[in-house]
């Protein structure tokens, strides 16, 4: 699932070297399968949204927040309030708590409680190929960790909400799934912005991750 058409030539040839390497030093190397690997994205959107609005809404900006006393004097604590947010808080986090508030509210809520749905199904996915009873069980997952090199800031600036968010693509199901992971550099793309993999271990096995993350950072390391 995680070999999708918006995968860039460049990070497919390094993930593939990645695995072939692996391979090649004696380990078993296959693919497995995450049925609802699709449903991240737009389940991480509505889930992080959510909580943005939640957690925000105590944001009053009376102890940390916009310095408005020099260009503003608030007359009214209400209008602190709302000069704080107007100005201090930013558009990608002013969109998530305006779509947060939907889908908390009674007419968004149905999709709130089908992320939650979705977030269980995906983290059973990941549940599923870590079980070392299961049919066929993995110790550690490979994986991209964009669908190109790094974005610039420039690039993120130009970005909407929704392209932003398919940015994370790999990510965000692991983030979901409450799975350590970690990100290791393999060699230079576009720009000279580093390509990576993404090391994925089961739950409380993040020993076995970052040996297998320094086993290939050393190897890739002596190839370069």
């Amino acid at each position: 699932e995680c070999d999708i058409k918006e995968l860039s030539p460049d990070n497919r040839t390094v993930w593939r070297l990645v695995a072939d390497e692996l391979e090649s030093l004696g380990m078993i190397v296959k693919d497995v399968s995450l049925p609802h690997f699709s449903y991240s994205v737009p389940c991480y959107t509505v889930i992080c949204s959510a909580e943005a609005s939640s957690n925000m809404a105590k944001y009053t900006g009376a102890i940390f927040g916009y310095d408005c006393s020099k260009a503003h004097s608030p007359s009214t604590v209400d209008e602190m309030f709302a000069y704080n947010r107007q100005f201090g808080l930013g558009p990608v986090v002013k969109h998530r708590i305006i779509a947060g508030t939907y889908f908390l509210s009674y007419h968004g809520r149905h999709h709130y409680e089908q992320a939650l749905k979705a977030r269980s199904l995906i983290k059973n996915d990941y549940r599923t190929v870590f079980d070392k009873d299961g049919p066929d069980p993995v110790d550690i997952l490979i994986t991209p960790v964009s669908l190109g090199p790094p974005p610039t800031r420039s690039t993120m600036e130009e970005l909407g909400p929704v392209e932003a968010y398919v940015l994370n693509t790999f990510l965000v199901p692991v983030n979901l799934a409450g799975l350590p992971a970690i990100s290791v550099p393999i060699t230079r793309g576009e720009g000279e912005l580093p390509l990576s993999v993404q090391v994925i271990s089961k739950w409380f096995d993040e020993g076995l991750m970052i040996k297998i993350a320094k086993l290939i950072e050393t190897f890739m390391r002596n190839k370069n």
